[in-house]
């Protein structure tokens, strides 16, 4: 009683925040963070995609021009991003991840295993209200693999007791076997993960493509984010790059990575060069077929603005899409452009700022203006939303 509100502390200091975003993100995804974070009271000063955040925190350290690939593996989220380094400035070359893909989806195969072995040995279904105790247990037992050959998980539930051995990696000299010879349900963690680690090195490969290069260009290999940790991710690397993979960086640390360059890039602003993280385009007809012209191409330097001349049926809509596709279908409507033009061509320039936020404009007959995408992120009340968050009574 009598404390300000954790909103009007932050509205009162005025904090200035650079956000970190998962590479993968949108333009939906990183507008919505971008209101968050005003609606919370912070000056947001800039959006920045979390693997360059961690390839700053080693990158600008260089003072010789390299070429560095951030393999950023989180909890939830998988990047990788091709970044060069030269003359103190940092440019992203090329950008890509898994939206889907992080350290769960390690747990949920150690979780799976965990529940299949009690139900083999006991005839028993782990009840469901346990489960997540089992959950926990496969998390921690992920974490013991980082660090030890092997270790021990005990299950107790339904009146039953089963203690199971999980395996780092299969012996030596059987890389390729999943179960063990001995014991058909023997679990080798390394093994078990082979599919898991096939869409990352998938990634690399289409990542190394887009820019033009091949693993013989590139300087460094940088990991960051927490599930990085395990192993056989370094492991991985050095086998598909045929490089050495430094495991520890003095003042470097995998989960604070994203955050203290998140604090150099608020310092750097203006020396780091970003990219969009996904293709921007419009709708036009083709044959009375909808495809995409593409204004905007994937891994484009930020901030960039483009600006193209098309025929237009008077009072056209022109709509603005995401994604790398041609087919609409397979692209993400941002808005629509409301073009209020007579019959002849018009003028349309997409722009997208520091942040990855798009703008656009309409140009027709001499007569500019700009029009507003209108997406349910853009036309939020900031003040009605902190108004709800501050009506909020919070008890601690």
């Amino acid at each position: 009683k009598g404390l300000i509100s954790p909103t009007e502390h932050v509205d009162t200091l005025k904090i200035p925040a650079i956000i970190t975003v998962p590479a993968y993100f949108g333009e939906k995804q990183r507008n919505e963070t971008r209101i968050a974070g005003l609606v919370a009271g912070f000056d947001v000063a800039g959006i920045i995609n979390e693997p360059t955040a961690a390839a700053l925190t080693y990158g600008l350290k260089l003072s010789d021009a390299r070429k560095i690939i951030v393999f950023d593996l989180g909890g939830g989220t998988f990047d990788v991003t091709i970044l060069e380094i030269d003359g103190g400035e940092a440019k992203v070359i090329a950008s890509d991840g898994a939206d889907q893909l992080g350290g769960k989806n390690w747990d949920e195969m150690i979780q799976e295993h965990l529940l299949s072995e009690f139900y083999r040995i006991t005839d028993t279904l782990v009840p469901n209200d346990l489960k997540w105790e089992v959950q926990r247990k496969a998390t921690k037992a992920k974490f013991d693999l980082t660090d030890e050959a092997l270790t021990e998980v005990s299950i107790n539930a339904a009146g039953e007791s089963v203690d199971l051995v999980l395996h780092r990696e299969a012996p030596e000299g059987n890389d390729e076997i999943v179960i063990g010879d001995e014991d058909e349900n023997a679990f080798y963690f390394k093994q078990r993960s082979e599919n898991l680690l096939g869409i990352c090195k998938t990634i690399l490969h289409n990542t190394l493509e887009r820019a033009g290069m091949e693993w013989a260009d590139i300087d460094e290999i940088l990991l960051a984010g927490g599930s990085s940790n395990m192993p056989m991710i370094p492991e991985m690397l050095e086998k598909i790059s045929r490089k050495k993979i430094q495991r520890r960086i003095q003042g470097f640390s995998y989960d604070t990575a994203i955050a203290q360059g998140a604090a150099l890039f608020g310092r750097n602003k203006s020396r780091v060069i970003d990219v969009c993280s996904k293709a921007i385009g419009i709708e036009l007809k083709e044959n009375s077929r909808a495809i995409i012209e593409h204004l905007i191409k994937k891994n484009s330097p930020l901030p960039i603005s483009i600006s193209e001349t098309f025929p237009a049926d008077t009072n056209a809509v022109l709509k603005v899409y995401e994604g790398d596709s041609t087919d609409p279908d397979f692209c993400t409507l941002l808005g629509r452009l409301e073009l209020g033009n007579p019959m002849g061509k018009v003028t349309v320039t997409l722009t997208i700022d520091f942040n990855g936020i798009i703008h656009a404009s309409v140009e027709n007959n001499g007569t500019k203006a700009s029009l507003k995408i209108k997406s349910d992120t853009v036309d939020v009340d900031i003040s009605e939303l902190k108004a709800k968050i501050d009506a909020i009574d919070i008890k601690l």
